[in-house]
């Protein structure tokens, strides 16, 4: 896979509508590509309502499944055009597919959405000083937010014009072994679930910003003229 042209489409498009999402387009950097809830139990579109917000909660649980075993699953999808079909789970996953371009999706009632933001993972040219062991928390939170490294600023997700920002719980650290289809043993991701959405059109739009010093270090700083990397990308999704 073309790693600028992934990782740039699932967040959307870095520096165009710049990653994510399972986003993760031109102009990406190849290092870089773009979820209180209730463990164990499936979480219903009543149990979704009692929060009052259409992204949830970052220990949420839907199927039984958590945003980090997502990550997992998704990570190697993630890293080709995303032409064929995403991997089998209880969730639509939103996504670019970077031959098509396409971002709409059709889905029936009562199904639950991921929505992968963007991905960075410790492939050559790695930025900054990617953790080691990315499933050490402490490391990856630090590594993520310091603006002496990647320097995340913003993460949110609008759906249908409701910001809803996401927080360290919605970062997930993984190691890979055998690598990742880049080469990549350790991957960082942020991603959240959506409940289902009422019959209808809609919008999800993830936003993401980064301003870390590390962007600006060679040879990362040839993708980031500016010192940030900032993008928007938005799905549409009809619920029948």
């Amino acid at each position: 896979m073309n790693k600028s042209s992934s990782r740039s489409s699932l967040l959307g498009r870095p520096l165009a509508l710049v990653l994510a999402a399972y986003a993760l387009a031109a102009g990406a950097p190849p290092a870089l590509a773009g979820a209180a809830g209730m463990p164990g139990k499936r979480m219903t579109a009543v149990d979704h309502q009692r929060h009052m917000a259409p992204v949830l909660p970052a220990q949420a649980r839907p199927f039984g499944y958590s945003l980090d075993e997502m990550a997992r699953l998704v990570a190697p999808f993630n890293m080709g055009d995303r032409s064929g079909p995403p991997p089998n789970t209880p969730f639509q996953i939103l996504y670019e597919n970077t031959v098509t371009g396409a971002t709409s999706f059709e889905v029936p009632r009562g199904t639950f959405l991921y929505v992968p933001l963007l991905y960075n993972d410790n492939s050559e040219p790695v930025i900054g000083h990617f953790p080691a062991h990315a499933q050490h928390r402490q490391q990856a939170l630090r590594y993520w937010y310091s603006q002496s490294e990647f320097g995340v600023v913003t993460m949110q997700i609008v759906v249908d014009g409701k910001v809803v920002p996401l927080g360290a719980g919605h970062v997930s650290g993984l190691s890979f072994n055998p690598p990742l289809p880049d080469g990549a043993t350790q991957y960082l991701t942020a991603g959240a679930f959506i409940a289902p959405l009422a019959r209808g059109a809609h919008t999800v739009e993830v936003c993401f910003k980064a301003t870390g010093d590390a962007l600006r270090e060679p040879p990362i700083d040839q993708y980031f003229p500016d010192g940030l990397w900032e993008f928007s990308i938005t799905y549409s999704v009809t619920v029948r």
